[in-house]
Order: structure tokens, then sequence, then C-alpha cells
């Protein structure tokens, strides 16, 4: 899948020594994210999360007989990846597995981030941090409570909100685009047809 491509372009990107923001062409930008404490830019990669609250964003402890953690999905289509050497043993293994096996992307970015290591192959050792869902917002988060919070919605403005949640793709872009944007700031974000 095309998708998959993106992990070759990164490993060049950062074996040259560049730290890349990858956004995919369904996430709209509000604020710029470099002129504000919204990436920290101190993991190996910093990555949305398709989580809606803390628990299922950050993660919990899961209630077993042993102690575990349970993680929620992280995005492959939003994520800041930092030139570092554990970071581009990541993006070459990635490379490696999209062209071997067939795998989604966002599966294999998830296992490759979780996974400390895996048979026949060394761990890559990468730190990782969870972008704040609400500063990077999936569209889950913001139409399904976001929208339906009066004073969040009046006061939060998000940096980046990823339409990967819902099929009608376009028309929730161009409704977010125009209320954050000034076009129709009063615009019905429930009804996703668009302007």
């Amino acid at each position: 899948a095309t998708s998959g491509l993106k992990f070759a372009v990164l490993h060049e990107f950062l074996s040259a020594g560049c730290s890349v923001l990858l956004s995919d062409v369904d996430v709209l930008w509000m604020q710029n994210p470099f002129t504000l404490p919204s990436l920290y830019r101190d993991a190996d990669v910093e990555g949305m999360t398709d989580g809606w609250d803390d628990v299922t964003a950050y993660g919990y402890e899961w209630p077993s007989h042993t102690r575990s953690l349970r993680l929620g999905a992280r995005n492959s289509g939003l994520f800041y990846v930092r030139a570092t050497v554990e970071a581009v043993r990541m993006m070459a293994r990635l490379k490696g597995r999209m062209q071997r096996e067939a795998v989604w992307d966002q599966t294999a970015y998830n296992e490759e981030m979780w996974w400390a290591a895996l048979p026949r192959e060394p761990a890559h050792g990468i730190a990782a941090r969870v972008m704040n869902y609400l500063c990077h917002m999936n569209s889950k988060t913001f139409f399904r409570y976001m929208r339906e919070d009066d004073q969040l919605l009046a006061r939060h403005r998000p940096v980046s909100l990823h339409i990967n949640y819902h099929p009608e793709k376009l028309p929730r872009m161009e409704d977010a685009f125009a209320r954050y944007h000034g076009a129709a700031p009063d615009v019905d974000l429930g009804n996703g047809l668009g302007r």
C-alpha cells in the first residue's frame, strides 16, 4: 500500500539527520505546532493517539492477577520523529516489513513502537511519547466529545485535527476548516455536509 512507503522516505530523511513531522492528507492544521508547546521533541517518536480520554490515550493498568499495562493504538498518520540512531533503526525495520509482509502500516508502526524486541531482531530502543489528545485530536475526540462540550468548544483551539474515524472525510474537514479558519465560525459541526 502507498501508506507504507512513508517509512522508506522517513528512513532517508532521518539518515540524513533531518527530523520530520509526518502528517497524512486528512489532517487539518489550526495552529503551528512548532511555535507552541504541543510538541516536546524529547523522544525519538512522538505520536498521535486514537484515544479520546486519558485512559484510552495514555494507557492504564490492566486489572488482572499480574501487573500489566494496556495501551491504545497510536496513529501512524501524524507523528514527529527525531533523527536519532534508534528512530533510524525503527524506520529501517518498518521499511523492511512493508516490503516483506502484508501488514497494515499502522499495525506495524504500533508493533514496532511497543515491542521491546522481536525474535531474531534486536531492540531498536526508541523512546516514545504520546501527543496530547486535546492538542492533536482525532475526529472521534472532536466530533463525539469536544463538539458536545460547549465550554471546551468555545475556548479551545486544537493544534491539529485528524479526520481518521469518519468515512465522510472531506465534508468533516470542510466544516472544521470553516470553523477554525474564519469562513463560518458558527458552522454546524454535526452534519458533516461541508460548505
